[in-house]
């Protein structure tokens, strides 16, 4: 395991607890982003809802890999969908940890238009580049693809306020609608989150983006106070190219969702960064 931490003491590393950032490998981000980087840009709110990217985590709920997971998977009562297990399908629609999937345009799962796919256009592993190792940020698990004029409805039955996806690669066209009750209550489109995807995969379209490759990122979707919950969640594709997701996570609600108080450390995580700290001082002036 690589620890980035500074050679800072005691009180500014319980003062920056939140942001310590853990990896497993030389290019991994697996634990939570430091939020105090985010810029206005990268957060846009509509209609009481929040959308904001990550990295996402490398690993998720009891070990699963493949993709980005949710920056809070240590919730206990954030349930993860990821499109390799857990999944039923009946009269057209499949079934996974409480979510019903709906395919609400033409074609239903299993066609063209919509589908459990395994392929080069899986959102991508949350790794920087490395031209040493062309695999690195190819996921090679399922995920799920809906294609020109089709659109899939995600729902829970009941009101949530957190829902992650590992969305990418990111495409004109992409449009993510949230209601409850059948009725909208905000929608975002990929021209408003593109500018601020934090990870490129070489391998999808390496022309594009100078060269890097097409956006891939963890979105999630937060009810910013009790307006801006919702039961469902549509993911429509309405041009030319495809909408490709996976490692979806979502939190039942009846309240806001406090994106800062969520972040912060567990007690035992604390006291792990309390102690890594007095090690890093008394290595400092040892």
């Amino acid at each position: 395991m690589v620890l980035r931490v500074p050679a800072i003491g005691l009180a500014a590393m319980v003062a920056t607890a939140g942001t310590l950032t853990v990896a497993t490998g030389a290019h991994a981000n697996t634990s939570a982003p430091d939020y105090s980087e985010f810029t206005n840009s990268s957060v846009v709110t509509k209609g009481g809802i929040s959308a904001r990217i990550t990295t996402g985590l490398a690993e998720g709920k009891e070990g699963s890999t493949g993709g980005a997971f949710s920056d809070f998977s240590h919730l206990v009562d954030l349930v993860e969908i990821n499109f390799d297990a857990n999944i039923s399908f009946d009269s057209g629609k499949y079934y996974s940890n409480g979510l019903t999937f709906s395919a609400t345009a033409k074609g239903g799962f299993g066609s063209s238009g919509t589908n459990i796919k395994a392929d080069n256009w899986a959102p991508a592993n949350p790794f920087d580049y490395d031209p040493s190792n062309s695999n690195l940020q190819k996921n090679k698990t399922n995920y799920l693809a809906v294609f020109k004029g089709n659109s899939v409805e995600v729902s829970l039955g009941q009101t949530m306020n957190y829902f992650g996806i590992n969305w990418g690669a990111l495409s004109n066209g992409n449009r993510f609608i949230l209601k409850k009750d059948g009725q909208e209550v905000s929608r975002f489109e990929y021209s408003d989150i593109n500018p601020v995807a934090p990870i490129f995969a070489k391998h999808q379209n390496g022309h594009l983006n100078g060269g890097k490759g097409e956006g891939n990122a963890y979105l999630h979707f937060y009810a910013d106070d009790a307006t801006g919950l919702f039961d469902s969640l549509v993911i429509e594709q309405t041009t030319g190219g495809g909408f490709e997701v996976d490692n979806f996570s979502y939190i039942a609600g009846n309240k806001g969702f406090d994106w800062e108080t969520e972040s912060v450390p567990e007690p035992g995580m604390l006291l792990g960064l309390l102690t890594l700290a007095g090690v890093v001082t008394y290595k400092r002036y040892s």
